[in-house]
Parts: C-alpha cells; structure tokens; sequence
C-alpha cells in the first residue's frame, strides 16, 4: 500500500512539472532574450544620491553619481528629480529631468527657495535627497535709461558718431542709453572747417570724449573755419655757391595731410601733449597741396634728432628731421 502511494506521489510530481512548463511564460527560462526583463524586476538598488549642489546665476548643477547604494557602477542611470520648496526640508514641488545635470530656475515668484535633487535609474529605483541648497530669487530691475544729445556749435560744421553706435550727427544727435554704459564720441571736420573741441558731459579738448552715462546728458562739439593765418607757405632755401642752404634751420616732420582739418587736428593734438607744432603748405610738382606738421625749430640738427627719437618712442609716430628757412 505504501508503495502504490509512492508511485502515485512520484506520477502527480512529474505531471504539475509537465504542466508547469506548458503554461509559465518564456521570461523564466534562463539564456532566454527575456532575460534581461528578468534582470530588471528583480533590481531593488537605488543608485547615489547627487553630490555638489551649486547655482551659477540661475541655473543649478550637480555632479552624477556613479555608484549604486550597494557600491556596484551605476550603469543603468536614467535621470534625475528636481525638490524644491520655500522651507527647509519640505518640497512642495518637484520637477523630473532628462539625464542631464543642470536645471534652470525661471518664473519662480521672489522669496527664499530650498533645493534637492534625486537620481533614479531605469528600474524606477529613486536615490535619497541630495544635500539641501538654498537660494534667494529677487525680481531684477531693469537699469534706468537716460537720453545722451550732442550739440554742435561753431561757425563751420562736422559730423559726431558714437561707439557704441546710436549717435550719428549728422541727422541723429540724440540717443538713449542704459544707465552706466560708456560712450565714446569722435568728432569729424568738414572740408575747410576744423575740430575745436568739446564742452558738457565732463568732456574737453579735441581728443575723443568718453563719458559715462548716468544721467540726461547734452554735449557740445564745437567746428570752426580753418586757421589759414598759422599756415606758412614754404618758399625755396636760398642756396651758398657750394650748393649748401645759408641759414638752416631744421625741424621734425610729423606728418603730411592733403586735408588741411586733418593736418589742423594732428597739430592740435601735437600742442596738448606740449609740443612746438605748427603748420606750413606746399605744393607737389602736380600743383598737389599738403600740409605738413612740423615741430620745433634748431640751429642744431643733433637737436632736432633728439626730438624725433623722444617723438617716435614716447608717443608712436614715426618721424625725421628736415630743413626750413628761418
């Protein structure tokens, strides 16, 4: 009797295991290609949390982790949640983002804001909060902006352009900044008229004005007509019977201009930085005119080459010692 009961135990064994194996699905079988889905119901491990919270502007970054809980390489990442709240530890929001480790903070009303953020993995597994990172949001205020307007004054006229741009008068002398930029004006003469220089907004002499914006500011730049009565015509040196001029005088040539305001501005700047300039005018064998810059006036010609030296190493013009009539 206990033998039949046996073999009856054995014949009900072998037919729940025939059974079985008809009706599981394919997913148990191992070196099946379902396998892999296998995988990833039985994984419970939660990756690291985020390491290293900061804000650049308004944006927050993290670095990734790269190990699970259990010390075993995260290989299997699939992004992170963003918590966020206006109290320590207690998220009243969250925002999930794609595998990527920055996240932008707009459109968020002012006020003081608490932040962690967490890692979760293909499974769904979700790491612990990252340390806590608090950042207050102010609504930034727009600079104030202010009008800059530029006058021109004198007898002659010129042109006034800005950088950066926006003025060009010309036909448009106003313009409006924001406030704390910096502006540069250039003055430019007409034919037959010259720079004389400026006045208003902290701005003087002929170089370029730069200013600072911080208020409604007006500028003058004044033109003038062209000084002929400091320009010298220069006339043939009278020559010894060895050839030699009688009675030379030498100087520097600065510069050479077929447009006499040009050669006016050069010598103007010459005069500011407090040297002897003036100007003379000759003609080319064509009936070309030029006006030619010079500085100074020696019996000694070793003099004039100690300005010229001191002229092209202390100010970078390139310069040589010529010869005039007294």
């Amino acid at each position: 009797m206990i033998k039949l009961r046996v073999f009856k135990s054995l014949v009900s064994t072998i037919f729940i295991f025939i059974i079985a194996i008809l009706i599981i699905p394919p997913v148990l079988y191992a070196d099946s290609d379902n396998e892999i889905l296998l995988s990833m119901a039985e994984d419970i491990i939660s990756p690291l949390n985020p390491k290293k919270l900061k804000f650049v502007g308004n944006t927050l970054s993290w670095n990734a982790p790269t190990k699970n809980t259990d010390g075993s390489t995260l290989e299997d990442l699939a992004g992170y949640k963003v918590y966020f709240g206006t109290e320590s530890k207690k998220y009243t929001a969250s925002y999930e983002v794609k595998n990527v480790t920055t996240y932008n903070i707009d459109n968020l009303p002012e006020g003081q804001y608490y932040f962690a953020v967490t890692a979760y993995d293909k499974s769904g597994n979700e790491s612990r909060y990252s340390k806590e990172i608090s950042i207050k949001i102010s609504i930034n205020k727009m600079p104030s902006k202010y009008t800059l307007t530029v006058n021109k004054g004198g007898i002659y006229t010129g042109i006034v352009t800005s950088s950066p741009e926006g003025i060009n008068c010309g036909p448009d002398c106003d313009e409006i900044y924001y406030s704390g930029i910096v502006i540069k004006l250039i003055a430019i003469p007409d034919t037959n008229s010259f720079f004389s220089g400026w006045s208003g907004g902290g701005c003087s002499g002929t170089g370029q004005c730069i200013l600072t914006i911080n208020t409604d500011t007006i500028v003058t730049a004044t033109f003038n007509a062209e000084v002929k009565e400091e320009i010298k015509k220069e006339s043939p040196q009278p020559q010894t019977p060895s050839g030699e001029p009688s009675g030379v005088i030498f100087t520097v040539q600065g510069g050479a201009f077929r447009n006499a305001p040009y050669a006016k501005a050069f010598e103007t700047w010459l005069k500011e930085k407090g040297y002897s300039a003036y100007i003379t005018l000759s003609e080319s064998k064509e009936g070309e005119k030029l006006y030619k810059v010079y500085i100074g006036k020696f019996t000694e010609k070793e003099e004039a080459k100690t300005l010229s030296e001191k002229i092209r190493n202390s100010e970078g013009i390139q310069t040589f010692v010529t010869s005039l009539q007294p």
